[in-house]
């Protein structure tokens, strides 16, 4: 006769839990073994086949008597007792297989488990009763009780279980509802956050029909769980079932995805766009400088970059924007851009050198003028006076601007030139000559005011960075040639020279324009 193990299949098929199908599987593989009777017969089953009042001796000698009876009764015994040692062990390992299965299935869990720690105790107490009419050396009162008392008890463990398992299920049930509730909270911010990107696209209405469902379902299906019957670990397991079936997001997330990919390409087209304009602007700044410095090299430079930029607009043109292909167009266009502003730069320092040499040479070329008109009049008014001495300290100065001008150290040169204008006023003041009183005398004045404030507005505007230093030397040149022709003026007006005071007038006007054209834009 074979018997259903308490473990078997039928026992589980109301427990949803894998892990204790698990454990329960595996220890009812540990119960199959063969039983040797004395006659060397394999018997194949559980060991619980082998309880029901008879040992296994019994049963493979009919319970009869006889010769061969008598003659193998000791090994028998021996091994009916090696057979009942077995089955106490493997069933303790079951009974501590089943109490490790509490603490790890149930740590945390706010089930009730008094009624199940209850039947594991009493099962536990029937294999202690076993284990001590065992160990009394009752071997026959073992397996007489090894019976339907054992096998009940495991039973009621195995409705506990499956009870507690159903119990944990409802409180799984109740709190994924509160992750379904946040859940659907996060889709309504998901969706009106894409649908501002993909405004009026029908993806965004099929999105708006799931979230509407799906809020209509965890309403339905919370009023449902009211009424669950909880007794039912089967209705208990369906009902969960159907609440991950519903309430299943997975085809949300996947539309979502999808819509998210093609608002992203939306959004790097308009930063493309919005980057080509930049890159045309860029582009026309350096054509436009390009024009005034004539470099055929830089032309081509140029040339490639507008080429680029052209092949960069017909990618946004197309219906399906390759953002990959884009991305390396911006790369080389990043290639082509720095290499010409350096060019351009490079040019534009030269030309400055260049125009700053020029002014410098001018300024020489004017001061040494000046030095003559001092020297013209000095030996009337000045012979061995304090005259003579500004005009010696005059001539020291301007051998030092010549040298400066030779080495194009053009600070010095500006400063240089701020002294010796200074020691010219110094002398037409002392002089007399055509100090005071002179023609247009507060014109002049005035005019050296505004000189004096625009040479510290290029100060200011260098202190701030707004502009280079090769930019504010050169503004302050065209200010030192505008102050030196102040001077100059004023000697002719004392001398009453009317053609060298038109000549000097119409110079003062061309450098005055210059500051306006090239230094404009910081001083006023």
């Amino acid at each position: 006769m074979t018997r259903m193990h308490p473990c078997g299949t039928g026992a589980l098929n109301g427990l949803r839990s894998p892990f204790l199908a698990a454990i329960v599987g595996g220890v009812t593989a540990a119960f199959s073994i063969s039983v040797l009777t004395a006659g060397g017969v394999a018997l194949e089953g559980s060991l619980f086949d082998l309880g029901g009042g008879e040992s296994p001796q019994m049963e493979e000698n009919g319970g009869g008597g006889g010769e061969d009876e008598v003659d193998g009764s000791g090994d028998g015994e021996q091994q009916q007792r090696r057979d009942a040692e077995q089955q106490i062990g493997n069933l303790r390992r079951d009974h501590d297989g089943r109490a490790r299965e509490v603490k790890q299935n149930f740590r945390g869990s706010k089930v009730d488990l008094t009624d199940l720690k209850r039947v594991m105790g009493e099962w536990k107490a029937v294999i202690d009763t076993l284990a001590a009419t065992l160990q009394g050396g009752d071997v026959q009162g073992f397996w007489d009780g090894n019976g339907a008392e054992q096998e009940e008890a495991r039973e009621r463990v195995n409705e506990a279980f499956t009870a507690a398992y159903a119990r944990q299920n409802l409180e799984n049930v109740a709190r994924q509802f509160k992750d379904n509730a946040r859940q659907l909270k996060s889709m309504k911010s998901d969706l009106k956050r894409l649908g501002k990107s993909l405004k009026g696209h029908p993806g965004i209405a099929e999105l708006e029909s799931f979230v509407q469902t799906y809020e209509r379902d965890l309403a339905s299906l919370q009023s449902q769980y009211q009424s669950l019957d909880r007794s039912s670990a089967d209705a208990v397991a369906d009902f969960q079932s159907e609440v991950n079936e519903r309430l299943s997001t997975q085809d949300f997330y996947d539309r979502m995805q999808e819509l998210n990919d093609l608002s992203n390409a939306q959004e790097a087209r308009k930063q493309a766009q919005r980057r080509v304009k930049e890159m045309a602007r860029s582009l026309k700044d350096q054509d436009r400088s390009a024009k005034k410095l004539k470099d055929p090299e830089l032309n081509a430079m140029i040339a490639s970059r507008k080429s680029l930029l052209s092949r960069i607009e017909q990618l946004l043109n197309k219906e399906a924007f390759d953002a990959e292909a884009y991305r390396e167009a911006e790369e080389e266009d990043g290639e082509l851009e720095a290499p010409i502003w350096e060019r351009i730069t490079a040019a534009q320092d030269a030309q400055n050198r260049a125009r700053q040499q020029k002014d410098a040479e001018r300024t020489l070329k004017d001061k040494t003028r000046m030095l003559k008109d001092l020297e013209k009049d000095c030996p009337k008014t000045c012979r061995g006076g304090p005259l003579g001495k500004t005009v010696e300290e005059f001539r020291t100065l301007l051998r030092e601007l010549e040298s400066a001008v030779g080495t194009e150290d053009y600070e010095t040169v500006w400063e240089l030139n701020g002294r010796l204008d200074e020691l010219g006023r110094t002398f037409w003041s002392d002089e007399g000559g055509g100090g005071e009183g002179g023609i247009g005398e507060e014109e002049l004045t005035r005019v050296l005011k505004e000189i004096d404030e625009a040479d510290k507005q290029v100060g200011s505007a260098l202190a701030k960075k707004n502009i280079t230093q090769e930019k504010a030397s050169h503004c302050r040149g065209l200010l030192s040639q505008a102050r030196s022709l102040v001077d100059q003026v004023r000697s002719a007006a004392g001398k009453k020279d009317e053609d060298a005071i038109g000549a000097l007038g119409d110079r003062l006007q061309a450098v005055g324009d210059q500051v306006d054209g090239d230094c404009g834009e910081f001083v006023e």
